[in-house]
């Protein structure tokens, strides 16, 4: 009998244990399931952070994040790793949208930068701007920080294969003249008017 209520006992134990260890498994499971979820929002942010494409409706949209390509204004994409060529100032022979920069710190670029080419290293979206992060130019100290680039683009900072809205209204008016003055025809002008157009805001 003793045995019989040792054997029992000892039955009801084991099967104790084995709930308790069933349990504590459901518990790591649990805890299991929970760090994978957070891994994976986390990785969901990280993705939405590092977008691989940003246009200009995510500018004016203020999309905040940093982006490896983007599609300006004109159609033209630009991308981390691409190579910039530095114009002209735009005002008083001060840059106005192009600063050397080094931790959260700008300084002034100076004229010696015209024509000289950087690299393109990181491009994000904040204060509905493209700012744009460049390797540093001839001999300047620091890389670049472009504050705006859509603007350092239209006011020559950045030189551009792609016309401005000024260049693209003045090829127009050409066209308008040779219209007039029967060098082309109506068709001709009707298709340049709207090669033109896109570059115009």
């Amino acid at each position: 009998m003793k045995v019989n209520i040792s054997l029992t006992s000892y039955s009801i134990i084991a099967f104790k244990l084995t709930n308790y260890q069933l349990k504590y498994l459901q518990i790591i499971k649990s805890q299991s399931m929970k760090k994978l979820f957070l891994i994976l929002v986390i990785l969901m942010f990280i993705s939405n952070l590092y977008s691989q494409t940003a246009t200009y409706k995510d500018v004016l949209a203020n999309n905040k994040g940093i982006y490896e390509t983007y599609l300006s204004y004109a159609n033209q994409s630009f991308k981390v790793g691409d190579t910039l060529t530095i114009g002209e100032p735009y005002r008083n022979n001060n840059y106005f949208y192009l600063f050397q920069y080094y931790i959260k710190t700008t300084f002034p670029l100076t004229t010696s930068s015209i024509g000289a080419s950087v690299v393109i290293k990181k491009m994000e979206i904040n204060n509905n701007s493209l700012i744009v992060y460049t390797s540093k130019p001839r001999k300047d100290i620091y890389g670049l920080c472009i504050i705006n680039f859509e603007e350092a683009i239209k006011q020559g900072e950045i030189k551009s294969s792609f016309l401005t809205s000024d260049d693209a209204l003045k090829l127009l008016k050409t066209e308008k003249e040779k219209l007039e003055l029967g060098v082309i025809t109506l068709e001709q002008y009707d298709v340049k008017k709207a090669e033109l157009m896109k570059y115009m805001k």
